[in-house]
């Protein structure tokens, strides 16, 4: 492993004094990292691996690329892979480069307005439209029995549709 410590401070230019103190430790436990007279600590590998964008598995067994692919090059083999156009590339793009909420309200968004197409083709039965309004009762009106066969009965519609 110390070889490949020396490979990942190679190609990123550093010296001993910065590549330690970008990972935490001196440089000259970087230098006796190298030379092989200390070996990497749990906590450091996860340093090296978060810090420099290295593969966990090429730092520890030496398979696989040196470093992680980047977000633009995993898109790059999704778009390839799938051959999605540009377009398509965008909003993948953008959607995971978003924050987590703003992703959250997206898949709402989009599971709602499938529902809603998916809704739309069919006449809604009698029954759900009583059911969903069954639904609407307040707690003293509605027992956990009933709004447990309420969901019974509309987990088997939807389960159908």
């Amino acid at each position: 492993m110390n070889e490949r410590v020396r490979a990942i401070r190679s190609e990123l230019r550093m010296t001993r004094a910065a590549f330690g103190a970008l990972i935490g430790i001196t440089g000259d436990m970087v230098n006796n990292i190298e030379r092989g007279r200390v070996s990497l600590k749990e906590q450091t590998i996860k340093v090296i691996c978060s810090e420099c964008g290295v593969n966990e598995e090429w730092l520890r067994y030496g398979t696989g690329l040196m470093f992680k692919p980047t977000p633009t090059e995993a898109l790059d083999a999704l778009l390839e892979e799938y051959n999605l156009t540009r377009q398509d590339y965008a909003l993948i793009q953008k959607f995971v480069s978003a924050p987590p909420e703003v992703r959250g309200i997206l898949e709402s968004f989009i599971v709602e307005t499938a529902a809603a197409i998916r809704r739309a083709g069919q006449p809604e039965p009698a029954e759900t439209v009583i059911l969903n309004a069954a639904h609407e009762r307040t707690d003293r009106e509605c027992s956990d029995e009933d709004r447990a066969h309420d969901n019974a009965l509309l987990d088997n519609w939807e389960g159908n549709e």
